[in-house]
């Protein structure tokens, strides 16, 4: 499954970790994430939303998280 979480803090990386530990079959993208995300994923850092929406449609996203916080990416 390929999973796009939204936001860059804490409770970020670990939901991206929690689903890294469940299943490590799961392609997990953060937006824009941070320093340790990339250890359990890929950022990518796009600003509009519709460039988002784009890239997730081509990407395939599955299943997007967004982060309690998170205003723009």
């Amino acid at each position: 499954m390929n999973i796009l979480i939204l936001g860059s803090g804490g409770r970020e990386y670990s939901i991206g970790l929690a689903i890294s530990k469940e299943d490590e079959n799961h392609t997990i993208t953060f937006c824009p994430g941070n320093g340790a995300t990339q250890n359990i994923g890929s950022n990518i850092n796009i600003k509009d939303y519709n460039e988002l929406a784009i890239w997730a449609k081509n990407n395939t996203i599955d299943l997007t998280i967004v982060g309690p916080r998170t205003t723009t990416c």
